[in-house]
């Protein structure tokens, strides 16, 4: 009997050992799990989580509300007691799967019922067992090699699965044939950690216990537990198991502290999942680490409050749609199975229904116009959809020389009395209210071929941020009796001017909702072009609507291609694409996690902003560089903005640090141009200024 034990830190470390005393060995057993297979999430209790889904499911299908985390609270429960009832028995702290299946839906069915449930609970348990399991690297070529060296290769496990289920793991992960015999403890009730399994095995086997190696990953079950009846032991423990089961202990005890860190360990296990994942730019890690996250989860998010709502028909409007669009798509199989959501992607946003809502001439419908980046009263008439050189007489009559001078958008009723006798001169009301109305009948036409005025509960899903699409769609028609209730869903929402709310127009921030929080204090108020770029359609805005050539129905007029602001666009289509990639990539990888998450989408969703505000606040270098220099055309078709390149002030140069300061004070994203600068800690002074700025006015 040897009294010690030997570390190995991979497969190959495992073989070296063996072969050192192979000559003074004939049988050769391995634990299964950590050492064999390995899972890809990070507690092994995840694997129950989909079981406990199933019966919350079936409970809710009898009208019987219990929380998936109920449901598992009360499987565990049940092992205890089963593991309890075997040691009062005179076995081992053992269960078997079945029976554990079966008293645990005798909880809350009777005993035939719960009987004609165990093969669907336990169909669901192996079919995520085989999502997650895979060989540990190497292991499967060291255990073919041990066989070939003519040694007996036999397995042992304490786990509640029966030994066919084992079996069928490891034969799907290459190990059939490469070993004799199987040993679990849920069979027999005898585990590896009292040495009655070994001892069973032994007996049944037989085998001289003294010519014996065992090799697994747990110090007690594994290593001397087997050294006391004989056999050389060799902890299996690879540095990077150690660090995945002290990271897992670590965030389990910050969960129990607050429920945001459970965002942290879902991305643990998401990184399991990505395993050495090469990603083809620094855009593709951003959209998988940070925008993927935050992209995904809103869907998951929108999918439960539609399930709620009793949504019918669910619309992503503008360019922003593509991207929700294909994440609803992908996740909808898997959440929405048995819900029937009738689903469109719509070319609606503020410039094609803007001129559907035009009644009068206002504060709001000014406001609207003006929202420019150059406001004048060219822009303005553009946005009326109508053509400006045919006014040039009319503004010439009020005293207007030229329609492109700009116009002061705070003071435009006290400042510009010739602009407001223009807007409301007879003739020029005239035009938008027969525009408008010709905008209303081709919109009212668009909605109907969705689906729109048959369906009793509508959802807008969106970025955001302001709900304007919404708010001129409530304007055009909520006076119309076939209005259906509408729920906007943002993102985030960040209303900029009061909206038309009604009973039937509701309008809710599922991130982020300025009534809820300061806008100083949310991330997507630093940068929110970062998600218009990401999320951003392959083919030009919106403009309006028309009739088909063939005139049965009504299609959207798109900006030309040709048009400056598209070829603009054109100029970023590789980081848009970047930044997709990423996203969808991590839509894949949390599409398979799904199944095994116990909380609320929204559980998650703060340490995602989370890793979104770090990346808006503390950007790497290589991160801001990413977007240096990029254009965003926003949906009405005029302004076109533009990241400033970039630029480095003379440290010595107060000049310098003007224009650096001056340049930093328009550019979109003000944290990664300062870390452009190439300075160190200057986007730390930067943030503290910031900050207390923020303060001062919150």
């Amino acid at each position: 009997m040897w009294s010690f034990y030997s570390r190995c830190g991979s497969a190959e470390d495992v073989s070296t050992a063996i072969a050192k005393y192979r000559h003074e060995v004939d049988v050769v057993t391995f634990d299964v799990f950590d050492t064999l297979l390995q899972r890809r999430v990070m507690d092994p209790d995840w694997t129950k989580i989909p079981a406990a889904q199933v019966v919350s499911r079936i409970l809710e299908l009898k009208s019987v509300v219990v929380p998936v985390r109920g449901t598992l609270a009360d499987r565990l429960a049940v092992e205890h007691a089963l593991r309890q009832a075997a040691a009062a028995e005179g076995m081992d702290n053992e269960c078997h799967v079945t029976d554990v299946f079966k008293s645990w839906l005798e909880c809350y069915f009777g005993s035939e019922e719960a009987a004609g449930y165990v093969g669907q609970l336990l169909e669901e348990e192996m079919r995520r067992e085989f999502s997650v399991c895979e060989a540990v690297p190497g292991m499967l070529e060291t255990v073919r090699e041990v066989k070939s060296w003519g040694k007996r290769v036999l397995l042992a496990s304490d786990m509640y699965l029966d030994s066919a289920h084992i079996a069928d793991l490891l034969n799907a992960n290459g190990y059939e044939g490469s070993y004799e015999a199987l040993y679990v403890s849920s069979v027999h009730k005898l585990t590896k950690g009292t040495g009655r399994l070994y001892e069973l095995m032994i007996d049944e086997q037989e085998f001289d216990p003294t010519r014996w190696i065992h090799i697994g990953d747990n110090r007690w079950s594994d290593v001397h537990s087997p050294a006391r009846l004989g056999a050389r032991t060799f902890l299996f423990a690879p540095k990077c198991l150690s660090v995945r089961r002290k990271k897992a202990r670590s965030l389990k005890k910050l969960c129990s502290v607050s429920p945001r860190w459970h965002g942290a360990e879902l991305m643990e296990v998401v990184a399991l999942h990505t395993g050495n994942r090469a990603f083809r730019s620094v855009a593709s890690e951003i959209g998988y680490w940070v925008l993927g996250p935050i992209f995904v989860n809103f869907i998951h998010q929108v999918i439960e409050r539609i399930q709620r709502e009793n949504i019918g028909l669910l619309l992503f409007p503008a360019r922003d749609g593509f991207l929700l669009r294909s994440i609803y798509d992908r996740l909808k199989p898997i959440l929405l199975s048995n819900l029937n959501v009738r689903t469109e992607y719509v070319f609606l946003n503020r410039k094609s229904a803007f001129a559907a809502s035009l009644n009068e001439i206002g504060p709001r419908e000014i406001r609207y116009g003006l929202s420019s980046g150059e406001p004048c009263l060219r822009n303005l008439v553009k946005r009326f959809n109508l053509n400006p050189d045919d006014f040039m007489d009319l503004a010439r009559e009020v005293g207007i020389d030229s329609l492109d001078d700009p116009l002061d958008v705070r003071n435009v009723f006290f400042d510009h009395d010739n602009v407001l006798l223009f807007l409301r001169h007879p003739r020029f009301l005239d035009a938008v209210r027969r525009k408008s109305a010709e905008s209303r009948r081709l919109l009212k036409d668009y909605l109907d071929q969705l689906g729109f005025w048959k369906t009793d509960r509508v959802a807008l899903v969106d970025v955001g941020w302001g709900g304007t699409t919404q708010d001129c769609l409530t304007f055009a028609f909520q006076d119309d009796p076939a209005w259906p209730n509408v729920l906007g869903l943002y993102m985030s929402f960040v209303p900029w001017m009061p909206l038309c709310r009604t009973r039937r127009s509701k309008y809710r921030g599922v991130f982020f909702e300025d009534r809820r929080d300061p806008v100083g204090h949310a991330p997507f108020a630093s940068f929110p072009e970062l998600f218009e770029i990401a999320s951003r359609a392959p083919h030009p805005t919106a403009e309006g609507f028309r009739k088909s050539d063939t005139g049965d129905n009504v299609v959207p007029v798109l900006q030309s291609t040709d048009a400056q602001p598209f070829l603009n666009e054109l100029n970023n289509k590789s980081l848009t694409l970047d930044l997709q990639a990423g996203i969808f990539a991590f839509l894949e990888s949390y599409a398979a996690v799904l199944p095994f998450l116990e909380h609320p989408p929204g559980t998650y969703g703060s340490f995602f902003l989370s890793q979104l505000d770090r990346l808006i606040r503390f950007p790497s270098a290589k991160e801001a560089k990413c977007f240096e220099d990029f254009y965003h055309q926003e949906d009405f078709g005029v302004e076109v903005l533009t990241h400033h390149v970039h630029h480095k002030p003379n440290a010595a140069s107060w000049t310098s640090w003007k224009k650096f300061l001056r340049t930093a004070s328009r550019t979109l994203w003000k944290e990664g141009f300062v870390v452009g600068s190439g300075y160190p800690g200057l986007i730390h002074i930067f943030n503290l200024g910031k900050a207390l700025y923020m303060k001062k006015w919150s």
